[in-house]
């Protein structure tokens, strides 16, 4: 697939309308990287830490959602406020190191309470470092 940066980089507003969904909501967290705001369902944010109106807006009902995108649209000191909020979201709880370091603990938690003889004394699993894209 082409890169979507490009065309999520010369959007306004990013927005998710999903209705019906399961796994993981990387595209929305995407965007927020990008410091898009975004307007999306309760479905849309399910499983993340997204607050209405400080990190994304989020509207169920079609008229409400279309009403969000079109008061974003019309409210740049809105759209700044969810650009910085969403943005902060992403890096205080989804960024890799984050996630990488909560992923080792829980892994930790488990060999421990399985007693693993090998992991129970460390405080840490080892792993190579995490390269991220620049």
């Amino acid at each position: 697939m082409d890169d979507v940066r490009p065309f999520v980089e010369r959007a306004s507003v990013y927005v998710a309308p999903l209705r019906i969904g399961s796994g993981t909501r990387l595209k929305i967290l995407e965007a927020l990287s990008m410091k898009k705001p975004v307007v999306t369902t309760s479905i849309g944010c399910e499983g993340l830490d997204i607050l209405d109106g400080e990190s994304a807006l989020v509207a169920d009902e079609p008229e409400a959602f279309a009403s969000r995108v079109i008061e974003l649209l019309q409210n740049g000191g809105l759209r700044r406020k969810l650009m910085r909020g969403g943005y902060e979201l992403v890096r205080e709880k989804y960024d890799w190191r984050i996630v990488h370091q909560r992923l080792d603990q829980a892994y930790c938690e488990v060999l421990r309470s399985a007693r693993v003889p090998a992991v129970a004394d460390r405080e840490r699993l080892e792993y190579p470092e995490p390269v991220y894209a620049t």
